[in-house]
């Protein structure tokens, strides 16, 4: 199929025939054919021509190729490629969110030359700025990012629908009244000042030292095919944790099964290590069975140092397969205080209160440990208040030892912990800024 490029190529051929014939011959214009073809070729021709260039040229502008071609934008171009899945381009390039070759066309189709009139002729500033003066350093966005960038791909889709409890108002996010973007939420952006200093992913690997120095330490499995073991805090055993981690937030890991594994809209992988052994678990990763395909889990095609590292990251998650010597406290406290993070992150107390409890739209988690002892704590993140409902508190349905985690989490946010035995304070009063824990712990 002949695409804009070439019936542009074509208009443009024919109107430098038709304007030679007419030189040559300007008697061929004497009779009535001749000013009709005369005006075809000198106005009609032309007029398809501009027409068709630009069509070709919004067509083109839409590649993401195109939008980093140019120099002030190749910092943003680099951010694509961040190894950290807190950056949302990046993930959403990395992972196909997005059109890969249409990226910055699908999260910006409101800007400049796609929007309304008004950012049209702020886009000719830019276009000038370019070409005749000197552009800024940093480019900065023009106005306010629309949450109806957003929701136009999110909003209707299961994850994002079986997630409303914890978020704002849905109505909120459309008037943007508050930003998918704000402080707590989804702020980390392209930081485009950061991107030198920071590891990037390359197309099929996690293109870090620390994976290359894994790759080049990695051992092969011994002759009778079972898998080898690094030694957990040897600096080896620490690169292909590394390394691991790496893989799984680069395929996407993450946005099923959670940060390190805790479970999100797909199950935690904290017990995979007495349930798979790894043999077992390499086999489902590259043919997943039908309730996982079911699930939305897809055959995994990498190499085989990249298995290895994952397979060996993702049985790390629930400890070691086999007993080991007990914990010491100070491990265990470690362990706990890590399993209780990961499970306060994956409801998404972080997208409110901020993390590590430290604020956003929702209070400070910072004196709970002060105001309400652990059972207290325990009772209403399991039954919510009517008030506590009302500003977007849903119970919590988790099992007793990740209940223990996160309430230990959460505790240890105000440092000491109230004691056991002391009298329940009265209920506080609902403070203005709402959150899923908000009205538990507003002052």
């Amino acid at each position: 199929m002949l695409g804009l490029t070439g019936v542009l190529i074509a208009l443009i051929v024919l109107t430098i025939v038709l304007a030679g014939v007419f030189l040559v011959r300007p008697s061929f214009t004497a009779g009535v054919t001749g000013k009709i073809l005369a005006f075809v070729g000198l106005c009609v021709l032309p007029a398809l021509c501009i027409g068709t260039g630009m069509s070709s040229h919004m067509e083109r502008s839409q590649q993401t190729s195109y939008c980093i071609s140019c120099h002030s934008m190749e910092s943003h171009g680099k951010s694509l490629y961040v190894l950290d899945t807190s950056y949302i381009p990046a993930q959403h390039f990395q992972n196909h969110f997005v059109p890969p070759d249409q990226a910055c066309y699908t999260c910006h189709t409101d800007y400049t030359m796609y929007g309304p009139l008004k950012d049209k002729l702020k886009g000719l500033r830019y276009v000038y700025m370019e070409y005749v003066s000197t552009p800024p350093k940093v480019i900065h966005l023009d106005g306010t990012y629309s949450n109806l960038q957003c929701l136009h791909c999110h909003e209707g889709s299961r994850n994002f629908e079986e997630n409303l409890a914890r978020m704002p108002p849905l109505a909120a996010l459309k008037s943007d009244q508050i930003s998918c973007i704000s402080s707590g939420c989804h702020d980390t952006i392209h930081n485009v000042a950061q991107v030198d200093q920071l590891k990037m992913w390359t197309e099929g690997a996690a293109a870090t030292s620390v994976a290359s120095a894994a790759a080049s330490a990695a051992a092969e499995p011994a002759a009778t095919g079972a898998p080898s073991k690094t030694p957990a805090g040897s600096p080896a055993g620490d690169a292909a944790a590394a390394r691991g981690k790496a893989i799984f937030a680069s395929n996407g890991c993450s946005g099923c099964h959670g940060e390190a594994g805790s479970g999100g809209s797909g199950p935690a992988l904290t017990h995979t290590s007495s349930q798979y052994p790894p043999a077992q678990l390499t086999a489902v990763l590259k043919a997943p069975t039908a309730a996982m395909k079911a699930g939305g889990m897809v055959p995994l095609t990498l190499n085989a140092a990249d298995m290895k590292a994952l397979v060996s990251y993702v049985d790390g998650l629930g400890g070691a397969s086999a007993p080991a010597a007990a914990a010491t406290p100070s491990a265990a406290g470690d362990a706990a205080a890590a399993q209780g993070k990961a499970i306060f992150a994956s409801n998404g107390c972080s997208g409110c209160h901020g993390e590590a409890g430290g604020g956003g739209s929702a209070p400070a988690l910072t004196h709970t440990s002060s105001q309400y002892p652990p059972t207290q704590l325990t009772a209403v993140l399991k039954a919510p208040t009517a008030p506590m409902k009302a500003g977007g508190m849903v119970p919590l349905t988790l099992n007793a030892a990740d209940m223990k985690a996160l309430v230990s989490y959460v505790d240890s946010l105000g440092g000491a912990s109230a004691p056991a035995a002391a009298t329940p304070a009265a209920p506080a009063k609902p403070a203005k800024k709402k959150g899923a824990l908000g009205w538990l712990f507003s002052p």
